[in-house]
């Protein structure tokens, strides 16, 4: 590319198809030339890069000049064509410079939206130079609605360098094709490596040599992080399948290790009631909750309407009858009826018992961008993209009310939880009507963008509102007044939704994350990721325990969540916390942690003090002494050390455990240790000198835990041999077995009186003992 020709394109597009825009930047600039093509023609670069795009490429100056700059520095003009764009005179006027500049050869067409030389004007794609321009001559443009975008992406790039769209197209697709191959074939195999080890296992030998043993709890421990990640993607059902193959169903005589990785994602896999809802083939742009929460209703660009049951997750209806995408869908108050809004322009109302169309309300003059009920399900209020807000009669289908003021698209319009106002969104304003007289009442300022979506809060006293300048701000809804400025996402905002008890905030952006905030400090409590790509719309089950999102990754996602926010957050860690304590003045904290470490914390601020190294293995438990002087921690690389709490440093390392050490606990005065292993064994330590003192090893099968009587007498200990044992710390005889549990124990400890034992175990028990 020569120096006067700084760029390879410029794309020409309307604010409103910035997405697309973007989108087309991305494939461009990351689309790689095919080598044999470019050895063929040296002069084809590898990379269609860079591309101009006005939003990103501007610098500061004057903006005229900037964009007559850019256009003659530019090889093609590639103009983002919809009916949008068609309006727009700033689209015109690039369109018109380009070809003053003698380029208009050089101009591509990107159908987005519409058709070119339309007969109904508000179907247009075409702006009026690009018209003119192709009623003299023939343009090859590229319409994503014909071939796709990742072809017509292609197309562009065949057009500007003279190349036969077929020849790429079918690159392309083998490219794909190998790429599969190359996926599957990766799957196929480490499934099948995985098969073919787990039946080594089975059926080899029960004296596996320790070497093969270590491999497979490598392994074990390798599913083990893969499944927390699938659990914190929302697959929790993908991950117990995982960790049900790699862990032992019998422990009294094990085909495969036992890792406490392994148990402790499968313990967090089980805790979560996750859902991922597939099955529409386009984007979906909103999914809510019925009022009594067992249905989800979800909206989508491939035209339909769907029904699901929220307790299996079966779709047990799909609406069909718009002519266009569906941008929104939402039931009655009664969950009788579904309401819809499309890119054809109509609002359509339908039965859900019987899935039938009852009424199509007809009359706005471009895509309805929204619909919802009144409180009282008499009425429905629609927003569209022909700038007005409207008012209909659920039982006549007539259009009562028409309010008109928006200078721009209104992207959404929702009825105050009173049914007497109406709020309404588009470019930088937000505007509340009347619903009686039709008058504007307020106008809420502030954006310098586009806001997105806006909600009430259930008293009404509230607005939230989500905007294109990525942050989420609260308002007052009686003053108007900013109240709260929300920021944390990345990107453009997609939905707000306050929770049933209007304590929380949910908001969702094209960053692919759903955030919860709380209302009355203005912090981020809890982030959900998962989702593959932008998050359309978020919304709250009726009893506030899930959140149900739309995506367009195609797919709709059920998330089990807590209400009651943190009160601190401890941050910091690159692997999960096995085990926290506080110390006995409660005015420190102690963490262990599967990424080695040991961290010291203060509980009042939650500010990390200080950071324990030396452990070569996760660090399984960690606890102070009595007087807070000392920490003893326990962990996967067999040894126990005792660190000094005001300097960090280690004082002692302790050795012996054959397997990992699952736990480690001072003694009331702070003079023993007692340690629970992999092993099998529990063995008690002295402190000052780290002499291993007693071996207690009846257990059949791992120790979980061990600790002291508060006499310091004796030690109780639990295993996933199902029973809790009681030692003489001065004899190491074993003095009680407590059975009954009937699935492995993961701990035990004496009350604060000594007088009862608590233990917890698998079997989904609590148990008591004298």
């Amino acid at each position: 590319m020569t120096e006067e020709k700084r760029y390879y394109a410029f794309i020409s597009y309307k604010r409103e198809d910035k997405k697309e825009a973007k989108r087309l930047q991305h494939q461009l600039e990351y689309y790689r030339l095919p080598n044999q093509l470019r050895k063929d023609n040296p002069d084809l670069p590898e990379y269609v890069r860079p591309v101009f795009r006005d939003m990103t490429d501007l610098e500061v100056g004057e903006l005229s000049t900037l964009i007559h700059q850019a256009l003659e520095q530019s090889h093609y003009l590639i103009v983002v064509c919809s009916p949008r764009a068609a309006q727009s005179e700033w689209v015109n006027e690039e369109v018109k410079y380009f070809i003053s500049l003698g380029k208009q050869d050089k101009i591509i067409p990107y159908i987005i939206e519409g058709v070119p030389h339309a007969d109904d004007p508000l179907e247009e794609c075409y702006p009026p130079a690009l018209l003119q321009l192709s009623n003299e001559k023939e343009l090859l443009g590229a319409n994503i609605n014909e071939v796709g975008k990742e072809a017509a992406g292609i197309r562009v790039v065949a057009k500007m360098f003279g190349i036969r769209f077929d020849i790429l197209y079918q690159r392309y697709k083998r490219e794909q094709r190998r790429k599969s191959v190359v996926i599957i074939s990766s799957v196929v195999a480490i499934i099948l490596l995985l098969l073919s080890f787990l039946g080594y296992v089975v059926y080899s030998n029960a004296k596996l040599k320790e070497s093969n043993w270590k491999t497979q709890e490598n392994l074990s421990r390798a599913i083990s992080g893969k499944a927390l990640s699938l659990v914190q993607e929302c697959d929790s059902y993908l991950a117990q399948r995982l960790l049900v193959e790699v862990l032992p169903q019998n422990l009294a005589s094990p085909n495969k290790p036992y890792t406490i990785e392994a148990e402790h994602a499968l313990r967090e896999a089980s805790h979560f009631k996750t859902a991922i809802l597939m099955g529409h083939k386009g984007r979906v742009n909103y999914a809510s909750f019925s009022p009594d929460g067992k249905y989800i209703v979800s909206a989508s660009w491939d035209n339909t309407v769907r029904i699901w049951d929220v307790q299996t997750g079966l779709e047990l209806r799909k609406l069909i009858g718009h002519k266009g995408g569906v941008n929104y869908a939402s039931f009655s108050p009664d969950g009788k009826y579904i309401v819809s809004a499309s890119w054809d322009k109509t609002i359509r109302i339908w039965d859900v018992q019987t899935g039938l169309e009852l009424r199509k309300l007809i009359g706005h003059k471009g895509r309805v961008n929204s619909a919802s009920f009144s409180p009282d399900g008499k009425y429905i209020v629609s927003a569209s993209g022909d700038n007005t807000v409207r008012i209909w009669d659920v039982q006549t289908g007539l259009e009562l009310q028409k309010l008109t003021g928006h200078t721009d698209w209104v992207h959404s319009a929702a009825f105050s939880p009173d049914g007497k106002y109406i709020m309404s969104v588009s470019w930088g304003t937000i505007k509340i009507w009347d619903v009686q007289t039709g008058l504007e009442l307020r106008r809420l300022a502030g954006y310098e963008g586009d806001v997105n979506h806006v909600a009430y809060s259930p008293s009404g006293n509230y607005i939230v509102s989500g905007s294109a300048d990525h942050t989420v701000r609260i308002w007052d809804a009686q003053t108007g007044k900013e109240l709260q400025k929300l920021t944390g996402h990345g990107m453009d905002m997609n939905s707000v939704t306050f929770s049933p008890n209007g304590k929380y905030i949910a908001s969702t952006s094209d960053d692919g994350a759903i955030r919860i905030w709380d209302v009355q400090t203005g912090l981020e409590s809890q982030k959900f990721i998962g989702h593959a790509g932008s998050v359309t719309s978020a919304a709250y089950s009726p009893d506030g325990k899930y959140i149900v999102s739309a995506s367009d990754d195609n797919t709709i996602r059920l998330w089990d969540i807590q209400m009651e926010p943190e009160l601190r957050r401890l941050v910091g860690y690159e692997g999960y916390v096995n085990h926290v304590a506080y110390s006995s003045d409660g005015k420190y904290i102690v963490t262990a942690s599967h990424d080695n470490m040991v961290r010291i914390w203060e509980a009042q601020t939650g500010k990390e003090l200080q950071k324990l190294t030396g452990h070569t293995g996760p660090v399984e438990s960690a606890a102070f002494s009595s007087d807070g002087k000392y920490i003893v921690s326990a962990s996967g690389d067999k040894t126990i050390r005792i660190w000094d709490v005001q300097t960090g440093k280690e004082l002692q390392k302790l050795k012996g455990h054959e397997w990992e050490v699952c736990s480690a606990s001072f003694s009331p005065d702070g003079k023993y240790i007692v340690s629970a292993s992999l092993d099998n064994t529990v063995r008690i330590w002295e402190t000052q000198s780290g002499k291993e003192l007693q071996k207690f090893k009846s257990h059949e099968l791992v120790a979980s835990s061990a600790t002291f009587s508060p006499d310091g007498k004796y030690i109780v200990s639990a295993s996933l041999d199902s029973t809790v044992r009681i030692w003489d710390v001065q004899t190491g005889l074993e003095l009680q077995r407590l059975t009954g549990h009937t699935s492995f124990v993961f701990s035990a400890t004496f009350s604060p009186d000594g007088k009862y034992i608590v233990s917890a175990s698998w079997d989904n028990t609590v148990r008591i003992w004298d």
